[in-house]
């Protein structure tokens, strides 16, 4: 029997973000997104409303233009607040396009025409599956408990204990916010390029774990940040040199890249001493690959 739409949509088995997975479902769709400096990923509005609204437009930008007119006369969501437009390569060259985060698609999503079948399937998927989204603004703590409860879930069903699993999610949360201070601290500092926060993000992942965050992400296989997959013990080490690193920029009054840079590879011998000992406090175990077959030279 073949499966409907809606229930190719409930299973989920790589555990993609919600815009992909569903993006995923629909044969021939594919959508564009970057990944900021602070860890949040952006999805291009454009693609999202063509292919969910299975357009037939030559135009890929027509659906959502005239979404956005809606949208914008209706006034109950500040497109001015809600989306940001970026400038990215496609085949035409480079195209200043809208982006949002994910609880921006769903906000979308939900006023486009419920004509399309698709569209209404897709809206009840996204009821079903992404329900804390919705109830962000009316209730933060619930949607909060209700993510974390989740990806609780989640860590459970792939093996790891409930101590291992309550120890991830807390050494992960620690360790976006110390990327947020390190990053609020590099800005400060004169750093203002994309570029260059990449550079520093890689040095003090090389410090940490032994090799650059884009290295790491190519041998996982994976598009987002290799920190949702590594152990706690290995969050809990880049934690520690973001932290340590912030210190002694703080401490010198560095400025500038090349400062900042010295600064990280000074704090490498503090890191090579802490790391036996950080190891054997946190767990090892990493989270399950998004390929079906983790390979096997990298279980640790």
């Amino acid at each position: 029997m073949v499966k409907s739409f809606l229930e190719e949509l409930e299973n989920n088995p790589r555990n993609l973000p919600l815009p992909e997975h569903v993006i995923n479902a629909i044969e021939g769709a594919t959508i564009a997104y970057v990944d900021t400096v602070f860890g949040q990923r952006l999805y291009c509005v454009r693609d999202w409303v063509y292919f969910v609204s299975r357009s037939k437009a030559a135009n890929r930008s027509g659906p959502w233009s005239d979404l956005k007119k809606v949208i914008e006369t209706e006034g109950s969501f500040k497109v001015s607040e809600n989306l940001r437009v970026l400038e990215i390569d496609t085949s035409g060259g480079k195209q200043r396009m809208d982006f949002t985060d994910e609880e921006g698609l769903y906000q979308i999503t939900q006023r486009m025409s419920d004509r399309s079948k698709n569209v209404r399937d897709i809206k009840t998927y996204l009821a079903k599956s992404g329900v804390y989204m919705g109830e962000a603004y009316r209730n933060p703590g619930a949607a909060a408990d209700e993510l974390y409860n989740r990806e609780y879930d989640k860590l459970i069903a792939e093996g790891f204990s409930p101590e291992e699993a309550q120890q991830w999610l807390d050494v992960r949360r620690k360790q976006k916010q110390q990327r947020l201070a390190i990053v609020a601290i590099w800005k400060d500092r004169g750093i203002n390029r994309p570029t260059d926060y990449a550079d520093l993000t890689n040095q003090i992942h090389r410090v940490a774990l032994g090799r650059t965050a884009t290295r790491h992400k190519r041998e996982l296989a994976v598009k987002d940040t290799p920190r949702n997959y590594i152990s706690a013990a290995d969050n809990a080490t880049i934690q520690v040199t973001e932290l340590t690193s912030g210190l002694l920029h703080i401490h010198r009054e560095s400025y500038g890249k090349p400062e900042l840079s010295e600064d990280i590879d000074d704090v490498r011998p503090i890191i090579d001493a802490a790391r036996p000992e950080i190891q054997n406090v946190f767990s090892k175990k990493p989270r399950r690959l998004p390929a079906a077959n983790r390979p096997p030279n990298l279980d640790r």
